[in-house]
């Protein structure tokens, strides 16, 4: 049943997209925020060098970790 507020056309092509949207999620995601960063890659990797937990006493990053970090993981200036 379409919703009274949006035209039949509209329904029938937000149906007939949606389920090849949902198939390519990962690239979409990819395409539409390209500084996203893949958390379950990133924390395996963080915990492959070493890492435990967050620690709140630590500092937090200065210039040069930061551009380290950004070649590691192939990040650049955003």
């Amino acid at each position: 049943m379409t919703p009274p507020s949006m035209p039949k056309a509209f329904v029938a092509v937000e149906r007939s997209f949606r389920p090849a949207c949902l198939n390519d999620r990962t690239r979409l995601d990819a395409i539409l925020n390209p500084s996203a960063v893949d958390l379950r890659d990133r924390s395996a990797a963080w915990q492959k060098s070493g890492w435990k937990t967050f620690d709140p006493a630590n500092k937090p990053y200065g210039a040069d970790e930061v551009r380290k970090e950004r070649q590691l993981y192939g990040g650049g200036v955003r």
